[in-house]
C-alpha cells in the first residue's frame, strides 16, 4: 500500500508473487498522476489490510492503516488508529486480503 504525502492519491495491490513486485506496482499506481512523493506505508502477506480515513481534513486528523488475520480485524485495527475532527468520523477507504498462493 503506497500513499502520497501531499495528496490523497494511493496505490494498492494484492496477489503479486513477490514483495518487490507488489511495492513497484503500488508505487506506480500511486504515481499515475505524476506524483513523486508516493511511499510504501504497508506491506502484507497471507493476511488482510485496511485503510481508514477521517471524513474531513482537519488539524490533527490522521489516517489509520493496518493489517490483520481477517478483513474485519484489519478494519478494526485501522479504525483504532484513525483520528478525526470533533463531530467527524472515520470511514473505510480500502480493504482487501492477500491470500496464500500455492504453486507446484
Amino acid at each position: 500500500m503506497a500513499l502520497s504525502d501531499s495528496t490523497p492519491d494511493a496505490g494498492v495491490v494484492v496477489d503479486q508473487l513477490t514483495e518487490g513486485d507488489a511495492k513497484r506496482v503500488a508505487i506506480e499506481k500511486c504515481s499515475r498522476n505524476g506524483l513523486k512523493d508516493c511511499r510504501i506505508l504497508l506491506t502484507y502477506r497471507n493476511q488482510c489490510a485496511a485503510w481508514v480515513v477521517p471524513s474531513a481534513d482537519a488539524p490533527g486528523a490522521k489516517t489509520g492503516i493496518s493489517a490483520g488475520l481477517s478483513e474485519q480485524a484489519a478494519v478494526d485495527n485501522a479504525t483504532s488508529k484513525c483520528k478525526h475532527a470533533p463531530g467527524g468520523s472515520c470511514v473505510l477507504a480500502y480493504s482487501a486480503c492477500s491470500l496464500p498462493q500455492w504453486t507446484r
